[in-house]
């Protein structure tokens, strides 16, 4: 068994101590209560597997499966997706955040490139390889439509700086790997930087390595308000600008400026996105050259397997409301 991470590793990991080590609590505090019941530590030991198995899910178990490849084409596709807070700002297509727009801007490159290696890269305070070049899509759409903003609480600003030398060893390995490839690269951000002691890197260094793409700008100049993002809070509340009179909303104003710089170093073309666009003009100069397979080609992709964790989860939950509502009957009896 493989694992994929349904959401940023290093904060997960951090909310999955915290919560198990809270349920825990509970538990033994209810085995050291003197006087207590059968009863009350089978529900504490239901709930102690209920959080177990939803942490475990969250850790995205799968298997590697073969599957024939007949055919493909010579050409790698980079998504570098900016999942900072400003990403979910409320300027897209009217008041939509712009990971709207991203979600469906992947999918429609994906049917624009048939036969085409698809791989991602985010980057919020940190950079990570999100998904390995694959010819399956379906694990690309998996992960797009899955995809959040980074938890607020462990933010750090947004900034592009993140996403540059994970691009840089990234590209330059696919370069060694497959020379005759094509390799385009489609940065989706709002290029807002709010760290503004730290001044951005160059991208002229990585332009040798790329052959095409686009830096896919969302957002408008007059911006939008964020919603906070915490996985466990199903009412976020707007993030607030402190240093403002007032403690008004906050307001993520895309950079247009950067993001056009960004692709002139980068050699790519630009696209300021404030709605749904067509966007055949970014992959209008390539050219793949489909590389058949012949007799097929046995390769391995990830295939998530959580619908049995996920079955045992709802019998978990079932039982769980059953007791609770036996219960309240009993107490309005």
């Amino acid at each position: 068994m493989t694992f994929e991470p349904l959401a940023p590793l290093g904060g997960y990991i951090t909310l999955s101590i915290l919560l198990l080590g809270l349920v825990g609590y509970f538990f033994v505090k209810e085995i050291r209560t003197p006087g207590h019941d059968d009863a009350s530590i089978v529900d504490w030991s239901r709930r102690l597997a209920i959080t177990v198995l939803v942490i475990f899910i969250g850790f995205g178990p799968g298997r590697m499966v073969e599957t024939t490849e007949t055919a493909r084409a010579n050409v790698d596709v980079f998504f570098v997706v900016d999942r900072t807070g400003s990403m979910v700002a409320e300027d897209y297509d009217g008041d939509k955040p712009r990971l709207d727009g991203v979600r469906a801007d992947i999918n429609s490159l994906v049917s624009l490139l048939p036969g085409s290696r698809f791989g991602v890269i985010s980057f919020d305070s940190s950079a990570t390889q999100q998904l390995p070049l694959t010819t399956d899509t379906n694990a690309l759409k998996i992960w797009s439509t899955n995809m959040n903003q980074e938890i607020t609480l462990y933010s750090k600003g947004s900034t592009v700086n993140r996403a540059r030398d994970e691009m840089a060893r990234i590209l330059a390995d696919s370069k060694e790997r497959f020379p005759q490839n094509q390799r385009l690269v489609f940065l989706m951000t709002d290029a807002e930087n709010t760290t503004e002691d730290e001044v951005r890197k160059t991208f002229a260094d990585l332009e040798p390595l790329v052959d095409g793409g686009a830096v896919l700008l969302y957002g408008t100049e007059a911006g939008g308000p964020m919603k906070q993002y915490d996985p466990y809070d199903l009412e976020p509340k707007y993030i607030e600008d402190h240093m403002a009179p007032g403690t008004p909303n906050a307001i993520s104003k895309a950079d247009l400026g950067e993001g056009k710089a960004i692709a002139a170093e980068l050699g790519v073309g630009f696209f300021h996105l404030t709605e749904p666009t067509d966007l055949a003009p970014a992959v209008a100069g390539i050219d793949p050259e489909i590389l058949s397979v012949e007799g097929g080609r046995i390769v391995e992709v990830f295939q998530l397997m959580i619908w049995p964790f996920a079955i045992g989860l709802a019998a978990l939950l079932t039982w769980e409301l059953s007791v609770v509502v036996a219960r309240s009957a009993r107490r309005v009896g």
